[in-house]
């Protein structure tokens, strides 16, 4: 069976077809490849769910699983900035400039393993960008 449905003939070397060829036979490793997960019966789609949305079969029906595609993170990555900023500025204020400089150490740290692990990575991000502005006003005051 052939790699590709398009024709097969002289093919230059990175044409549009050559690139579609090459996708095509990569994914179709990939499909070979790829370890297929295990049947959960715990977990019922209803129909006519929204994406992204998986309701357990257990008691309470708790509802799991955020689809980031639907829905908007942009206030809390900017509450994240802000808090990220803020935190950094307050312990700066609240202690001596070391202790100051260990709470910043503290919530780079956590943002990156954050970013790292992928928990909310966007979050973590601008929890990073946040504490860095936070520590340039801090140390240029």
């Amino acid at each position: 069976m052939p790699a590709t449905t398009l024709q097969r003939g002289p093919v230059a070397v990175g044409s549009a077809q050559d690139i579609l060829e090459r996708l095509e036979r990569y994914a179709a490793t990939r499909r070979v490849a790829a370890p297929r997960g295990v049947a959960r019966p715990d977990i019922v789609i209803e129909p006519g769910a929204r994406p992204g949305r998986a309701r357990t079969s257990g008691a309470g029906g708790i509802i799991h699983g955020i689809d980031a595609a639907t829905i908007d993170l942009f206030p809390y990555d900017l509450a994240a900035t802000i808090l990220g900023c803020a935190a950094t500025i307050l312990a700066s204020i609240a202690f001596a400039r070391p202790v100051a400089l260990l709470c910043a150490a503290g919530l780079l740290t956590a943002g990156e393993w954050a970013r790292r692990h992928r928990w909310f990575p966007s979050l973590a991000t601008n929890l990073l960008i946040g504490t860095v502005v936070g520590l340039v006003l801090v140390v240029f005051s």
